[in-house]
């Protein structure tokens, strides 16, 4: 293949790196990595230096310019996230991120790992909207944003509502809005956090409930997620009933992608997600345990 970058209309870039990629003449080495829901990812070679092309060929269509800025920004405050080179939009109008690449999800649970992800969470729940209000953080309608179609279910509907209304939502906390161990890459000991799609002004308390509900239902044990929680606490507060409150939050929309076929399932998730229902004061109602066999109905 043919320097493909050279194919693509650069809308902003770091010049000083992108004029090494697109002045030669060499062909790029491109390789498909894991992708998502939302945007395809490979991986480009150019002389042992390796990068990472996102593109949003499919239904999404976040603001790509606002990512390419707030990652410069985050970047500036020592937040350990990929260094931005360009975004543009290829010859087919999809947009594009080039940013460098930064590892592999790391495989490997330990103490060490889970403890400085959730200090890096924390580190970024820290920063005041205010230090970065260059890069015009969005608000969005909570249930609109994280729970769209869910008024086509009205089991869950009508528990979130009160749910959020017990939770009093915030919107005035710097957050990630998808901080879960596929976003967080690591190579050589290094972490970097990357898809920052969702980032936005929100309520950290979500933030951090919906990483633990992921970790508690995809993770190996959970002792894991209890590692993830604790360190995360140390640094900040948060009252069980808060954590139980927004636990529920967060598996409800766990519940809302699986009706819609948009979560991963695996051997043993589905009875990990009833045993969170099973002892979450806010969930375990009767209705919910027939969710399963109506889905699969």
């Amino acid at each position: 293949m043919g320097n493909l970058l050279q194919l693509i209309d650069w809308k902003e870039k770091n010049n000083r790196e992108m004029d090494k990629l697109l002045s030669g003449k060499e062909t790029l080495s491109v390789q498909s990595m894991n992708s998502g829901y939302e945007a395809e990812v490979v991986k480009i070679i150019h002389q042992g230096d390796q990068f990472v092309l996102k593109i949003w060929n499919r239904d999404s269509n976040p603001n790509i310019q606002f990512q390419y800025h707030l990652l410069h920004v985050l970047t500036q405050r020592e937040v350990p996230v990929s260094m931005p080179l360009a975004w543009g939009v290829d010859n087919e109008g999809n947009k594009v991120l080039l940013t460098t690449y930064d590892g592999l999800s790391f495989q490997t649970f330990s103490s060490k790992n889970l403890t400085e992800t959730a200090r890096i969470l924390s580190k970024i729940h820290g920063i005041s909207p205010y230090q970065i209000k260059n890069v015009n953080l969005p608000k969005y309608h909570f249930i609109d944003y994280f729970f769209s179609g869910i008024e086509e279910h009205l089991d869950l509907s009508q528990l979130l509502i009160q749910l959020i209304k017990k939770a009093q939502i915030t919107q005035s906390d710097f957050i990630h809005g998808d901080y879960h161990f596929e976003n967080i890459v690591e190579e050589t000991e290094r972490f970097t956090v990357i898809d920052w799609t969702n980032a936005q002004l929100g309520d950290k308390r979500y933030d951090f409930a919906w990483s633990v509900i992921l970790l508690k239902i995809y993770g190996i044990s959970e002792k894991h997620a209890s590692l993830f929680r604790l360190a995360y606490i140390s640094e900040n507060s948060i009252s069980q009933d808060e954590e139980e409150l927004f636990e529920a939050i967060a598996c409800i929309r766990w519940l809302l992608l699986y009706r819609k076929n948009r979560i991963p399932i695996r051997n043993n998730t589905l009875d990990k997600v009833q045993k969170i229902i099973k002892y979450n004061p806010y969930l375990n109602k009767t209705f919910f345990y027939t969710y399963i066999e109506r889905n699969e109905g």
